[in-house]
């Protein structure tokens, strides 16, 4: 079959598949979430078994019709939206202005085209996406309750099916339907600690945090990521201290268990799978010798005082430290941003940051005089999963990677802001939906403590 007929048959079937799934979405904006999030773990499989997706690139189409269904969602009023969302997305756009400025004169064009159309349209739809389709506590609720199940069984997967050991072309480390292990490291970690939503669901289903946590943090391991089992632990901890339903005695009875299974978990499984992980824990003064992550991170400071105002330009570090136009940056997006962009596109990011970090704990410190356990658990569970996330993610990936983190930026935002609605329903908004505007199963779970 010619590349013609692949194309036309692609764009009939995408647009049949959009027609169906669209009514679906705008009924249950929520379920929107999972798609940029699973198809990194799904991309390689698809590329290997439909070979139209070797010619319609799968990612550009789900955003495509992601971007349809927010200006759907928003003309018929599905979506929430608030004005400090559009503090927060001006500024991520004019961080976008100043990288869009400075392609002008970068080293490095083709890494920095691809690294620039990712960030302005990925990461932007991401941000849109996380922050509107949270419509109420319940929606923050069915995302972690679904996703953490979601990722269980992928994990089971993994840890069962000789298809997916030993990928061939990773080596040690295990894989996910034949795509690179990173991809499946994430949602894996972030699975984990979206485990901790059983238990505010009584103790009828407590017991299957232990089940969920446990195969999705043995599942990160064997991928040999270890920024990501840095992030489950993280994640845990946090959550584990922030929440205050628990007495303190058993917070802290709960983070032991935590690390002692963590540490187990590692020991049984210390063979050639995620060997990676086991060498770092056994001997990380060893590795971070070997870390070239020091020595990038000088050379973008040394970059930036040569040109500290506008920078090197998008993508520019990867020609000039490593001397080819290919995916290469500091693994630190603030300082890739400071080298690539100078100091004005490094202000406008940091502010970005800084005004994320004040919405969501100045909300969370008006809820937490009003709201109810189970709700602010939920809210706190998200800020677990941003933090660890940020930790975690901010020194690995570049900035067009991190469409994800973005995207978990927008359910924490999304969910504090609609816990601070439920709780204070009377202050000032530009548009959180009715009841009216809710399905009638929605409107009865959206007060109760499921």
């Amino acid at each position: 079959m010619d590349k013609n007929t692949l194309l036309l048959l692609g764009f009939l079937a995408g647009t049949a598949a959009a027609g169906v799934a669209l009514p679906f979405f705008l009924k249950r904006p929520w379920l929107a979430v999972f798609l940029p999030w699973m198809l990194p773990v799904m991309k390689g499989y698809l590329l290997v078994n439909f070979p139209a997706t070797q010619v319609l690139d799968i990612t550009v189409l789900t955003f495509i019709f992601l971007a349809l269904f927010l200006v759907c969602g928003f003309a018929f009023r599905k979506l929430a939206w608030d004005r400090s969302y559009t503090v927060l997305v001006l500024l991520h756009l004019a961080v976008v202005a100043v990288l869009a400025v400075s392609y002008s004169w970068t080293t490095a064009p083709n890494y920095g085209f691809r690294k620039l159309g990712l960030f302005a349209i990925f990461n932007t739809i991401c941000l849109i996406l996380g922050v509107s389709v949270v419509r109420s506590t319940t929606d923050a609720r069915k995302i972690a309750l679904w996703f953490g199940i979601l990722v269980f069984f992928m994990g089971i997967s993994m840890l069962v099916s000789p298809s997916y050991m030993m990928g061939y072309k990773w080596q040690i480390r295990q894989t996910f339907a034949e795509t690179s292990p990173g991809n499946a490291a994430f949602p894996l970690a972030v699975g984990a600690i979206c485990s901790f939503i059983w238990l505010e669901r009584g103790k009828r289903f407590m017991f299957l945090v232990v089940p969920i946590w446990l195969v999705t943090f043995v599942a990160t391991y064997k991928t040999g990521s270890r920024s990501m089992i840095v992030q489950v632990l993280i994640g845990t901890v946090i959550l584990g201290l922030m929440y205050k339903g628990l007495h303190r005695k058993i917070r802290v009875a709960t983070i032991l268990l935590v690390l002692l299974v963590s540490v187990t978990a590692l020991i049984s499984y210390s063979g050639t799978v995620g060997g990676r992980v086991l060498s770092f824990l056994q001997d990380p003064s060893y590795w971070l010798e070997r870390s070239e992550r020091p020595y990038l991170w000088a050379e973008a400071l040394k970059g930036f005082y040569q040109k500290p105002l506008f920078g090197h330009g998008v993508g520019a570090f990867a020609m000039n430290v490593k001397g080819a136009d290919i995916i290469e940056y500091p693994h630190n997006f603030f300082l890739e941003v400071l080298y690539e962009g100078g100091l004005v596109c490094f202000v406008l990011f940091t502010l970005f940051w800084v005004l994320v970090g004040h919405y969501l704990f100045h909300w969370r410190r008006l809820n937490s005089r009003f709201g109810t356990t189970n709700t602010l658990y939920v809210q706190d569970l998200w800020l677990a999963v941003l933090a660890a996330a940020f930790l975690s993610t901010s020194v690995h990936w570049d900035i067009s990677g991190q469409r994800l983190l973005w995207l978990l930026v927008g359910i924490s935002l999304g969910t504090t802001r609609a816990c601070n609605q439920e709780i204070a329903p009377d202050w000032e908004e530009d548009y959180y939906p009715s009841d009216a505007d809710l399905p009638e199963n929605e409107q009865e779970l959206q007060y109760s403590d499921v």
